[in-house]
């Protein structure tokens, strides 16, 4: 009818706006996009309505071309996919482990319980630690979203909060990184991370006596 018409576009907007403002406010495409996948549903939605109608549509001759098509597109692309997504898994293992578990054991290990870290990322430290945590990227620290993008203000907060480690990629903080205060102690030698074209965490200890 003429008043559901409209309603039938309004996932298709919903899903342009979602990806409007995620290029706008993070665009960026780690972790395979994953920030998008709230995306999938109402598009697989519309593949399923769009098929729907094309076999309503379909002559007999148009039905049995659709249904092989179909049926071997969907083997091909499981299998495609079954093969694309354990490499990637077994990739994405490596490198956490090799990154987020191995400086979250390093500041279990190492540091004094109480000791107050600053992370981006927060997710192994967390898990893997007892110690109080500052996150850079505002999830549990909302107080830093207004200034999330500014490394001087952070590190300004870091300083005000008194912190004690610093945890990152050097190259997501170069500026704050850059800093004298900022005292390397440990960085992770994971070859896979570095064959992918990235640069291995480190943990800074904070010095604001200097």
């Amino acid at each position: 009818s003429p008043r559901r018409t409209p309603q039938r576009w309004l996932p298709l907007v919903w899903v342009v706006g979602t990806w409007v403002l995620y290029a706008w406010r993070l665009p960026v495409n780690y972790q395979h996009g994953r920030y998008l996948i709230p995306i999938i549903p109402p598009l697989l939605v519309y593949g399923v309505g769009g098929l729907r109608k094309l076999w309503r549509k379909a002559t007999r001759g148009w039905l049995w071309v659709v249904t092989r098509a179909w049926g071997l597109s969907t083997v091909l692309v499981l299998v495609t996919f079954l093969w694309i997504g354990a490499t990637t898994l077994a990739e994405d293992v490596a490198v956490i482990n090799g990154e987020m578990v191995d400086v979250a054991r390093w500041i279990e290990a190492n540091t004094a319980p109480g000791t107050l870290v600053a992370a981006h990322d927060i997710g192994a430290l967390g898990y893997f630690t007892q110690r109080p945590l500052l996150d850079l990227a505002g999830l549990v620290s909302p107080e830093v979203i207004p200034f999330i993008r500014d490394e001087k203000e952070l590190l300004n907060w870091m300083y005000e909060r008194q912190a004690e480690y610093l945890v990152t990629f050097p190259s997501w903080y170069p500026e704050m990184v850059a800093d004298p205060r900022l005292e390397p102690v440990y960085q992770t030698e994971t070859a896979i991370t570095r064959k992918m074209g990235q640069d291995n965490m480190a943990i800074y200890r904070c010095r604001w006596d200097l």
